[in-house]
């Protein structure tokens, strides 16, 4: 079996990188990088590449191609709350009419 350079907690592009002697590896991905954020669940902008080279002790290298797929994060509402205070009494008050909210 082959032995492995260890790599720990190593960054990359879009997240942390490790692999022990064994060969065993973990990717934690970054949730908060600007460029994964971007992702798409469908249509373009789907996925991106994290591509990590990895070495054993006799010097052989290997290319591990990470797949990172964009997801349809839920929607995030705030609210915030306003004081309004008017001191000028209008002339003319209506008490009719049409409000829109879109």
């Amino acid at each position: 079996a082959a032995t492995f350079n260890t790599q720990v907690a190593v960054a990359k592009s879009y997240g942390t990188f490790s692999i022990d002697a064994n060969g065993t590896w973990s990717y934690t991905l970054d949730d908060n990088n600007a460029t994964v954020q971007a992702l798409n669940s469908t249509g373009a902008n789907t996925t991106l590449h994290e591509l990590v080279t990895v070495t054993t002790v006799d010097g052989t290298q290997q290319v591990i191609d990470i797949t990172i797929n964009g997801a349809n994060d839920a929607a995030v509402l705030s609210s915030a709350s306003v004081n309004l205070t008017e001191g000028n009494a209008a002339a003319d008050i209506s008490t009719s009419g049409t409000l829109t909210i879109s």
